[in-house]
């Protein structure tokens, strides 16, 4: 049997609660895992935390246990479970390829390692980052609109004075 990791992370507390949630990841990680003959060696789960950049405590000990050679197969749900971020990806990716990891997302296409598949995989990081991008840019014009939308609350001139 092959040894495989699973990976699931969310970026907030609320959605480690919802359709996403991490125990929902790992189920299909799990049911994934033993439907293809997988032996799972450890479950590594970063809560609350962004795929923005790599700092992440579950993250960096599967780094070092890929080091140790301690699996062969990566299993996540979705690519942007281990990277939002182009430059990020590219350094995992090599990472990966160097230690003979080959990562599956169970809820994607299957990319091989092939120069095609490694394109394809950092289009999809690509379009996550622009995706993650988006909505906080979003949030932000969001924010400045309301801002500018709440009304001015004025004293009159007396009651600041203490003149009621």
């Amino acid at each position: 049997m092959t040894k495989a990791v699973l990976y699931a992370r969310c970026a907030s507390e609320k959605v480690a609660h919802s359709n996403d949630s991490i125990e929902g990841q790992l189920k299909a990680l799990r049911r994934y895992a033993k439907k293809n003959k997988y032996q799972i060696v450890r479950e590594y789960v970063d809560v609350g935390l962004s795929g923005n950049n790599l700092i992440r405590p579950a993250f960096a000990q599967l780094r070092k246990d890929l080091w140790k050679g301690e699996f062969k197969v990566l299993l996540v749900n979705d690519l942007n479970r281990l990277s939002r971020n182009v430059v990020d990806w590219l350094a995992l990716e090599s990472l990966f390829q160097e230690h003979g990891i080959q990562v599956v997302c169970v809820n994607g296409p299957q990319l091989n390692q092939s120069p095609a598949g490694s394109f394809a995989k950092m289009l999809l990081v690509a379009a996550s980052q622009f995706e993650r991008e988006s909505l906080a840019e979003r949030v932000r014009q969001g924010l400045k609109g309301r801002k500018a939308k709440r009304p001015v609350r004025l004293q009159a001139v007396g009651s600041l004075c203490g003149n009621n």
